[in-house]
């Protein structure tokens, strides 16, 4: 196993992708002067990746014995590195995030964005450790971490809100993009766990579908994607008529995604179906990622 496959190199460029995509084209599409300069930013997505791929390794470390039963072929403790050795890659690419994200403090002065580095690598260790273990809290936890991911570049980017109609959409956009990260992540960390539920409940982990079934389970998350389809019928028609590219996108690539996941939510049959569906939400999580480069300026 790589050492890339490890950290999720898929979700980590995920995460830098979004971040750029603010950066270089939301903003200038707002016509927003932004606050960092290009190194800056470049040191801010290296500080959130480097951060979020510590906080895969140490979840790795305490799901070792789980993943033994869930996934035994992907388990690299100790087989490419042993628990110390993988405790000390954590702690190391931990302190490279602070670095990181300490240099876009100094660079930015803003001493009070130290604590958005801070905070999220120490939310991860507690829910690699207990968090994660409490029901419903982890998948919350995490969802919230990864759209937090988005929010963390506008507070450094420094976008003052104001009366002036051009603020009050960029605000707009980024709480859509905001709002549809969490739900689609929380759906996926539901998946996640009743794909896990034999390893999860060796653990002690009180997931959803350990305490109330796959049927119970699979009603929620018909819930949060019709809440999430919902959202996205109401922003294109209330805010985006206007754009029909962006629409038509919307309905024929996001939209469709959500449908398909519904449909083979319902021909679930045995714990391996879920990785499917995870991948599903994968494909529409970049979906929505695309969705970006459709956004115009309106008033």
């Amino acid at each position: 196993m790589t050492f890339l496959k490890v950290i999720r190199w898929k979700n980590l460029m995920m995460i830098a992708l979004v971040q750029a995509l603010i950066h270089f084209h939301l903003m200038p599409v707002f016509k927003l002067t932004s606050n960092l300069t290009d190194l800056t930013f470049v040191l801010l997505v290296l500080a959130s990746v480097f951060i979020a791929a510590a906080g895969y390794i140490v979840n790795d470390i305490y799901d070792l014995e789980a993943d033994k039963i869930n996934k035994p072929e992907s388990v690299w403790i100790p087989k490419y590195l042993s628990v110390k050795n993988a405790y000390l890659w954590y702690a190391v690419i931990t302190s490279i995030g602070m670095v990181l994200g300490f240099l876009v403090v100094i660079y930015t002065k803003d001493l009070i964005g130290l604590f958005w580095f801070v905070l999220p690598a120490i939310l991860l260790y507690l829910y690699a450790r207990w968090i994660k273990k409490i029901l419903f809290l982890g998948n919350i936890l995490i969802a919230l971490l990864i759209a937090f991911s988005l929010v963390i570049v506008v507070l450094f980017e420094q976008v003052e809100m104001s009366t002036a109609t051009i603020s009050i959409s960029f605000f707009e956009t980024i709480f859509g993009l905001v709002l549809f990260a969490f739900l689609l992540n929380l759906t996926r960390e539901i998946i996640k766990d009743a794909q896990d539920v034999i390893g999860d409940k060796v653990i002690g982990v009180n997931s959803i579908p350990l305490k109330y079934g796959n049927k119970i389970t699979h009603v929620i998350i018909q819930g949060i994607i019709g809440l999430l389809f919902g959202f996205i019928l109401v922003i294109a028609i209330k805010y985006y008529s206007t754009q029909l590219a962006l629409v038509v996108y919307l309905i024929t690539a996001v939209l469709t995604g959500l449908f398909l996941f519904l449909s083979q939510l319902q021909k679930v049959k045995k714990s391996s179906d879920y990785k499917v569906l995870s991948s599903i939400l994968k494909l529409v999580m970049f979906a929505g990622i695309i969705s970006m480069f459709f956004i115009k300026y309106h008033n």
